[in-house]
């Protein structure tokens, strides 16, 4: 039997980039009801069959749209329905940002429990990347290996929507130039006749990272093959990289190539950068993100020098742009290696007045510090904070809490939490570093009702 038909009208996406729809059939006895579905915008109807009806969010497959938003844009990308990595180049890039303006909205009000009226007087307007800056923005890449069955080549591309099938292209739309050049110079290598050796050593699951300094214009490369218990075989091959050197004299002749890190720059200060370290992948948007922080802890009530606690502070370079304006920057990180690239970026920077400890932050001795920080950065994975961090916070009572998240709702979970604490939100800014995705970073102050 065939499934029914049912018609849908779109009021939202997912951060996946799928509209949320309701069932706008009157009368029918699904009226109402919430569905997925790919490829539709808000505002948007369809005419689609949906096979799982005893599913909580059952998916609609989209068989017509019968009204079609004004927003709908061409994509520009060739691979752009098979290619997981953007989710939003179908529509119109203001639009797009209002609506990661109202998911952020919708999770601090809906998840975080924050009155609308209260979010509204401190909600400040998306902060947009440059309009000639959408693209060949990302400094980082991790292209995913692909192995042609019939003729054995290998070749990178990027992850299909929701699977692990690789898709192939020869550039990248918001990737920097300089990572698909060296992508094809890799590409060129592996298959040579001589190398069959090192195709070989090349697992089904080996990745390509790029990582470039777009102000430096510096860049390096490393092949990864996952191994057992966590970790990986970084593989570079000497020949290759004079072949990459050689590219880039011809074609990007401004660029240095690195073979073991690169140096990239935000604000006044530079930050090594390792094959595997987390860095910003839109450093321009970065240094916005940076600044508001920045702007954040200067206006604070001038009541004395200000320690600055940084927490999952990785490589130290949120904290180190704020270490002029404190007395002293503490900085917890459980990676040893992070903590170790974070020591010298400050000693690179001439930063004095701080220091780095590794730890887990939810267990770590608070009481070590000799001292009660004036204001907690806290930074985490998009997984959130910790609740046992959370907890200890509200024992160290640090008078401000600057919140930054890449994630609209753990970050609205968390917020609920430290205002069950004793905390309030005074400022929210979203920060779009991620053009043509509904990803979004968001800056939050937190000051503690004394």
């Amino acid at each position: 039997m065939a499934n029914k038909t049912y018609t849908i009208r779109a009021f939202t996406l997912n951060q996946d980039g799928d509209a949320m729809a309701r069932i706008i059939d009157e009368g029918d006895e699904q009226f109402g009801r919430i569905c997925i579905c790919s490829d539709m915008l808000p505002g948007e109807e369809a005419q689609v069959s949906i096979a799982n009806l005893e599913s909580r969010m059952p998916i609609a497959e989209s068989l017509t749209r019968t009204v079609t938003s004004l927003n709908r844009i061409e994509p520009f990308c060739p691979v752009y329905e098979q290619c997981g990595g953007c989710t939003m180049q179908h529509i119109e890039a203001a639009a797009g940002a209002e609506l990661k303006q109202q998911q952020l909205s919708d999770c601090l009000t809906r998840i975080g429990g924050m009155p609308a009226e209260q979010l509204e007087k401190i909600m400040h307007p998306i902060v947009n990347p440059d309009p000639e800056k959408t693209t060949g923005y990302r400094n980082h890449m991790q292209y995913q290996i692909h192995r042609d069955d019939q003729t054995g080549r290998l070749a990178f591309g990027l992850y299909a929507e929701k699977s692990h099938r690789t898709v192939l292209m020869s550039r990248c739309a918001i990737a920097h130039p300089v990572a698909d050049i060296i992508k094809d110079e890799v590409e060129k290598f592996i298959n040579e006749p001589g190398t069959r050796g090192i195709r070989e050593r090349l697992s089904r699951h080996t990745r390509l990272i790029v990582r470039i300094g777009t102000r430096t214009s510096q860049a390096l490369y490393r092949l990864l093959i996952p191994l057992p218990k966590n970790k990986n075989n970084l593989m570079t091959f000497p020949v290759l990289d004079q072949k990459i050197r050689a590219r880039l004299q011809k074609d990007a002749p401004t660029f240095m190539f690195c073979t073991k890190e690169i140096v990239e720059k935000i604000g006044n200060q530079e930050y090594f950068v390792s094959p595997e370290s987390f860095f910003q992948v839109n450093t321009e948007q970065a240094e916005k993100l940076y600044n508001i922080a920045l702007d954040l802890f200067n206006a604070l009530p001038d009541d004395g020098p200000k320690t600055i606690l940084d927490i999952y502070c990785g490589t130290g370079s949120i904290g180190l742009h704020l270490s002029d304006s404190a007395s002293r920057l503490i900085g917890i990180e459980s990676h040893p290696k992070a903590i170790e690239d974070a020591r010298r970026n400050a000693v690179h920077n001439n930063v004095n007045n701080a220091e780095f400890h590794i730890g887990r932050a939810e267990y770590f001795d608070f009481s070590k510090l000799d001292c009660a920080p004036d204001v907690v950065i806290l930074d985490p994975p998009r997984k959130g904070c910790d609740s046992k961090l959370l907890t200890r916070l509200a024992e160290i009572a640090p008078p401000h809490i600057i919140y930054i998240s890449c994630d609209p709702a753990t970050l609205a979970r968390d917020l609920s939490r430290l205002t069950a604490q004793g905390y309030r939100a005074e400022y929210v800014q979203a920060v779009d570093m991620f053009s043509w995705t509904l990803h979004v970073e968001t800056v939050v102050l937190m000051s503690r009702d004394m």
